[in-house]
């Protein structure tokens, strides 16, 4: 019988696994409705590779080899299944993140423990060691930029099959089975090319396994073996190789040069600025306090050695290091190997390659051997007593989890992201743009002007101020101003050229310019024909223009390219109801109510008319009463619900309505005299007779009403002289 020891020693795993993913529950559970942000948009929400509406290998193929990040095609896959599934609800990509976190953190968990249990590692508590080195690591407020910002499960997927090529070389090595060791070695090959294309970084993974397998499983009393030499330096240039295609091109020193002509900074000054910036990395795995985290930095550029200062100090720092590495190879191997494995692992983002300067998600794979590199020693001390350990590290792990939290409050809301970032970089154009956009998205035009001025003010080359002052004057119907502001767009670097011709379109059309709005959206297509909002726009542009079989032919385009988008499915709806397709147009409007971006109100109500026009008034009834629970100001849904109880024989039910829809602000009376001119056109002056009584009762004495109720009179007792 296994005694309780036993049966501790087996649940352990267990229980710590459930850990994870209670503690990840909890630290992320504010995240789950956060928006999609800065490149969210092009890796996602604009992306029409991910959005297909059958799910079949050519489709998903497309998505993962033809997104805007080609050689991440995991990832890409990963994002075309979740918008298969869940359309643009971000709940769904942030429950998928949070379980490739979770995940992350149960490989942690055992490469961990067997790396404390290795030959030559002689510690105790190897398994609470190893709990709480992923606790720590796994509720550390720096892995929201891994987690809850959406896009990048392109590092989260790639740190999960790089850990987990590692473990799987780690246990084949260990293994005596010639059949196990090949299997493991090629589950170690399966998941280091996985890792490989979820993210270039993945090209350390063949230097980690040789740095891991020199560090912790080869004897160094040994004589050096010539043949597994030769092997481990060829996958080091295998993996040189795939560093200069997969990142650099066939050119390697024009690519990196070319890398530098978007940037402000020099490939000189980057070398100079990375040293600062990693030692403020170590600060923040140190110190995360959530007032020290930031999307976006606006980090200083050092332009010499001395300028500012620390740009010395932090070469010096780099230097000691390197140093350390050497010096504690034998007297500490973990932590050795763990500076080995932080520096090593920052060295693709961190070094020539002419990237943004910093990221914080840039941690979330370097900083993972951090914790037990740490914890190992302080378990060392036979002096601190066991239960002090480990309540001081309850404790650490609750403080970080509540840090996570705080931190997660800011991802709440675009507004809220974008105003820290300005609070922590306001001298960064980029923050007070996206807050300016932000704001503009939630009609704060004012204040969302004043950022987009101080935009330009700070960076008054770049496009993106003034396409979004083009976009707020629009909403502000200053139509002149924004076609305008759009022009100077054009003019200026970074410009997207197929949205601010299409934004142009948009506000011509509102200008009555639709000769003008119908280039400027072609304009749009010929330069993106994948653009698939333009496809709407054009089509609802020829809908508003009665030609209703272009209008429908463009809308069809826009969902054969995007499947998801609602609006498309609204205005293709009315485009075909237009064209008496009735049954068509009522599939049409029932699919839109399913899709996010569609306005319910209006497909509501023009399911109201489409029944009403099938005859089938209980429907309708009920569609137009839904339009009028959701807005109770909107008054086309009175209308439609009026129409259809006069229809169905409800006169004064649909008569109180009108009445309604009249107190509310609608011109019921220039509809009523509409409806009589035409029963006087059919001939039919009592109809006529019904609606002008009922425009009496609303408006008294009103002339055009009385003079055409008289001849309505006139005509009725001529007709039955």
């Amino acid at each position: 019988m296994m005694n309780s020891a036993g049966k501790q020693t087996k649940l352990f795993p267990i229980l710590a696994i459930l850990s994870f993913i209670i503690l990840s529950g909890f630290i992320y559970a504010n995240s789950l409705k956060s928006p999609f942000v800065m490149d969210d948009y092009v890796n996602i929400l604009e992306n029409p590779f991910i959005k297909f509406s059958s799910f079949t290998f050519d489709n998903l193929k497309n998505a993962a080899t033809h997104s805007l990040m080609t050689r991440r095609w995991i990832p890409n896959a990963s994002f075309a299944i979740n918008y298969f599934i869940h359309g643009q609800s971000v709940f769904g990509f942030h429950l998928i993140n949070i379980v490739i976190h979770i995940l992350n953190a149960i490989v942690l968990y055992f490469l961990i423990e067997t790396t404390l249990t290795l030959p030559g590692q002689h510690h105790k508590s190897v398994r609470e060691i190893a709990f709480f080195s992923t606790l720590l690591w796994l509720a550390h407020p720096l892995q929201t930029n891994a987690v809850t910002y959406l896009v990048q499960r392109m590092t989260s997927m790639m740190t999960l099959f790089y850990l987990l090529a590692l473990f799987c070389y780690i246990k084949g090595r260990l293994n005596d089975s010639c059949t196990g060791k090949y299997l493991l070695y090629s589950a170690s090959l399966l998941a280091g090319l996985l890792a490989l294309f979820s993210k270039e970084n993945a090209v350390m993974l063949p230097i980690m396994i040789f740095a891991y397998d020199f560090f912790f499983l080869r004897k160094h009393d040994q004589r050096l073996n010539l043949k597994k030499t030769t092997f481990i330096i060829g996958l080091i240039s295998v993996a040189v190789v795939l560093f200069c295609w997969m990142i650099l091109g066939k050119n390697p020193v024009q690519s990196i040069l070319d890398g530098y002509q978007a940037r402000t900074f020099t490939l000189g000054e980057r070398l100079l600025t990375e040293p600062r910036i990693i030692v403020h990395y170590l600060s923040l795995i140190l110190i995360p306090l959530p007032g020290r985290l930031n999307i976006n930095y606006d980090f200083p550029v050092s332009t010499a050695f001395f300028a500012p200062p620390q740009a010395f100090l932090s070469i010096l720092v780099l230097m000691g290091f390197l140093l350390l590495i050497v010096h504690l190879f034998k007297r500490n191997r973990l932590l050795s190997f763990a500076i080995f494995w932080f520096m090593g692992n920052l060295f693709i983002e961190s070094s020539f390659v002419g990237l943004e300067l910093i990221f914080e998600h840039r941690l979330y794979l370097p900083a993972v051997f951090f914790f037990p590199a740490i914890l190992v020693p302080l378990y060392g001390f036979s002096l601190v007593p066991k239960q002090f350990i480990r309540g001081v590290l309850i404790m650490l792990v609750a403080i970080l989890s509540i840090f996570t939290v705080q931190r997660n409050a800011v991802w709440s809301s675009s507004t809220n992201l974008w105003q820290d970032v300005v609070d922590k970089s306001p001298q960064l154009s980029r923050g007070h743009i996206n807050l300016g956009k932000a704001l503009l998205l939630g009609k704060r035009y004012r204040e969302a002007e004043k950022h987009l001025f101080k935009g330009i003010e700070l960076e008054p080359g770049v496009s993106h101020s003034y396409t979004n002052l083009a976009a707020l004057y629009d909403k502000q119907q200053r139509f002149e101003e924004s076609i305008a502001m759009s022009k100077t767009a054009l003019t200026k670097r970074n410009a997207d050229l197929p949205r601010i011709h299409h934004n142009m379109g948009i506000v011509y059309q509102k200008m009555n310019n639709q000769h003008m709005a119908i280039a400027e959206v072609i304009k749009a297509i010929e330069i993106n024909p994948l653009f698939s909002d333009a496809y709407v726009t054009l089509g609802s542009i020829y809908g508003m223009s009665g030609d209703n079989v272009s209008a429908e032919q463009y809308l069809k385009k826009a969902l054969a390219l995007d499947p998801d988008n609602g609006y498309a499915y609204q205005n293709l709806g009315t485009a075909q109801e237009r064209q008496n397709k009735l049954t068509e147009a009522l599939q049409t409007f029932q699919t839109a109510l399913t899709k996010a971006n569609a306005d319910p109100l209006k497909v509501n109500n023009n399911l109201g008319i489409v029944y009403w026009r099938l005859k089938d008034y209980e429907n309708s009834i009920h569609h137009a009463r839904r339009a009028i629970a959701l807005d109770p100001n909107y008054v086309e849904a009175y209308i439609t619900l009026g129409i259809t109880l006069d229809g169905s024989g409800k006169s004064n039910e649909a008569t109180r309505i009108f009445q309604e829809a009249w107190q509310r602000g609608f011109d019921m009376v220039g509809l009523y005299i509409k409806w009589a001119n035409q029963g006087l056109a059919r001939n039919n002056p009592a109809l006529a007779i019904r609606y002008l009584d009922r425009a009496n009762k609303l408006a008294p004495g009103h002339p055009q009403v009385q003079t055409l109720l008289n001849r309505a009179k006139n005509k009725k007792s001529t007709t039955i002289d």
